[in-house]
C-alpha cells in the first residue's frame, strides 16, 4: 500500500518544486513506497486553513510549510 504525505505550502513555484524534488530523492534513496500531495495556497488561504479552520489538527495535512518574510 502506497502511503501519501499531504503537505500544505505557500503558493510559490520554487517552494513547490523544491519540496517535490526533495521528496523524490527521499523515496529513491530510502525505497519507501510513498507519494506526495501538495496543496499550494495563497498566504491568506493557507493561514486560514491551517490556523482558523484547524486543518493541521483535523488531519487534513501531515506537514505545513509556512515560509514567509514576516
Amino acid at each position: 500500500m502506497t502511503a501519501t504525505l499531504r503537505i500544505a505550502v505557500r503558493k510559490f513555484p520554487p517552494f513547490e518544486s523544491a519540496i517535490v524534488r526533495q521528496f523524490d530523492d527521499f523515496v529513491r534513496t530510502s525505497g519507501t513506497d510513498a507519494r506526495i500531495e501538495i496543496d499550494a495556497l495563497d498566504l491568506y488561504a493557507l493561514h486560514d486553513g491551517l490556523i482558523d479552520q484547524d486543518a493541521m489538527m483535523n488531519g487534513e495535512y501531515d506537514i505545513a510549510f509556512l515560509s514567509t518574510d514576516w
